[in-house]
């Protein structure tokens, strides 16, 4: 049986790299926009420090999903889709809005957008695997009699009068 394992692992790399660019942001938020930007104003050091806090409860929600015994795929794909919406966001600010950007901060875009796709695939690859666990417990009814087995516990009854 394959568990969630690896779609776990690669949740819970994707909220290291997230709370480490979001503090990244939060802490360096003016240095950060004097590489990223061609011409940068202090709005937008507020823009990167917005985005740090955003990085940073993105993460706290994904080490919870990674920690959670009760994860469901359907979760983890949403997670994936979210990345892959960031990736294609930042294709589409360069494509449309590159020129307000340094050759390092498009560079820089571009490698965050390709780390940020190795994650989504790795995600949606890990969740693909997984097969869902099936009971183990079974029943079986013959004739006036039920006896019901699961690992640890067994039991057999007669029925009484017509009812099981």
């Amino acid at each position: 049986m394959k568990t969630m394992k690896v779609a776990r692992t690669f949740v819970l790399l994707n909220a290291v790299f997230s709370l480490v660019m979001g503090a990244w942001f939060l802490i360096a938020a003016d240095p950060v926009a004097g590489w990223l930007f061609a011409a940068p104003t202090s709005p937008l050091s507020t823009v990167i420090r917005v985005l740090g806090i955003g990085l940073i409860l993105f993460s706290a929600s994904l080490i919870v999903l990674a920690t959670d015994r009760f994860a469901t795929p359907r979760k983890v794909v949403l997670v994936s889709a979210m990345d892959t919406l960031w990736v294609v966001g930042s294709g589409a600010l360069l494509l449309v809005g590159g020129h307000l950007f340094s050759p390092v901060g498009q560079v820089a875009i571009a490698l965050v957008a390709a780390c940020v796709a190795a994650l989504a695939t790795g995600q949606y690859l890990g969740v693909r695997t997984y097969v869902p666990p099936r009971s183990q417990a079974s029943v079986k009814i013959s004739g006036e009699e039920f006896s019901f087995r699961c690992p640890g516990l067994s039991t057999r009854r007669k029925a009484q009068s017509g009812r099981l």
